[in-house]
């Protein structure tokens, strides 16, 4: 039997200096996908193409596109960043919709990039064979929005969490130190309430640290500014693989104030590691607290309920949280669920 041929096109993630979540999500599907025999194909971008202005280059990257539909040499084409060229493609299409906040949260997206994902999230409705999502909460955003789409289209797939964070319940406990935010920088994550509430904690806590990681995205104006005017906020930009296990493995929790995720892949690499996670009271958060549960969650219209939980994560002997089985996450499980989604296309 012939192995599926796939082409990955990653709609410009990987042409960025540092990966962030999609990022992440595409090279381990380049890198574990052929380890299950299939034989993949990427889209190169030149040099010039990465250094155009982020409008112009997603505009261009939409012309370019267009010429995977005529490709002969793949049996599925995989848009992993939500976008489709519109008409059919010779081969079979698969698109991952990782979240829908251009519809449900546009204030929070420039308006060229909110218009974009809106385009690419109904091209992607209209003319992919299958449709990937990370959580059932976004599957049941996508069907209550796009009437009459059929769930048979659409196929959960969580996304994987790299081996580094399961490597972390193998070192030993070390003293905690602070707490830890991981993610862009920008306004959908909340992180201007996150550090304006921190700093209220911190008032009488004066040894209490926050360390927020990644880099800037929308919004960033106003979370400079609440940094800027905290005490005990820490900003350190993108860091190293062990860097950053060594900041998640001396952290009392990690806190997601998020107002919508798709996935929320720090809470998984956090669970991974056996830490402590504060998130946000979401639907994709209460979707794994429900299935893992010991997530302790937070109404984001009290944040008096998150001074005490930070008192109490502050105040508790630091232990290793077991989550169960986070088999879902791992990367040979995941792609091995993406071969399952190509397979039952051809």
């Amino acid at each position: 039997m012939k192995p599926i041929r796939i082409l990955i096109d990653d709609g410009l993630m990987l042409a960025r200096d540092k990966p962030t979540g999609i990022g992440w999500y595409t090279l381990n599907l380049l890198e574990t996908l052929p380890e299950l025999g299939v034989e993949v194909k990427r889209i190169q971008y030149s040099l010039f193409f990465c250094r155009l202005p982020a409008p112009v280059k997603r505009l261009a990257y939409m012309v370019t596109a267009h010429h995977n539909r005529r490709r002969t040499d793949v049996d599925v084409v995989h848009y992993t960043n939500f976008f489709v060229p519109p008409r059919r493609h010779r081969a079979r299409v698969v698109s991952t919709v990782h979240d829908l906040t251009a519809f449900l949260y546009p204030e929070t997206l420039t308006w060229s990039y909110r218009g974009y994902s809106r385009r690419a999230t109904t091209n992607a409705i209209r003319y992919a064979d299958r449709v990937l999502v990370p959580s059932e909460a976004v599957r049941d955003e996508l069907l209550d929005r796009f009437k009459p789409l059929s769930p048979d289209r659409i196929r959960v797939v969580y996304q994987d969490i790299r081996d580094l964070f399961f490597r972390g319940t193998s070192e030993p406990l070390v003293p905690r130190e602070h707490f830890l935010y991981v993610g862009v920088l920008e306004k959908r994550k909340n992180l201007a309430w996150l550090i304006r509430t921190f700093s209220r904690f911190a008032e009488h806590r004066p040894s209490a640290k926050l360390i927020l990681i990644g880099k800037p995205g929308y919004g960033y104006t106003e979370i400079e500014r609440a940094i800027f005017e905290s005490r005990n906020v820490i900003y350190q930009p993108y860091l190293s693989d062990e860097g950053l296990v060594s900041l998640y493995r001396k952290s009392y929790a990690l806190i997601l104030p998020s107002v919508y995720e798709g996935f929320g892949r720090p809470v998984v690499e956090a669970m991974a590691m056996g830490l402590p996670v504060l998130a946000s009271d979401i639907p994709t958060n209460r979707e794994l607290r429900d299935r893992h549960g010991k997530i302790v969650l937070f109404d984001l219209s009290r944040p008096d309920d998150l001074l005490d939980l930070l008192d109490q994560f502050l105040k508790a002997t630091p232990e290793r949280i077991d989550y169960g089985d986070l088999g879902l996450y791992r990367r040979m499980e995941v792609a091995r669920r993406h071969v399952e989604a190509y397979s039952g296309l051809l």
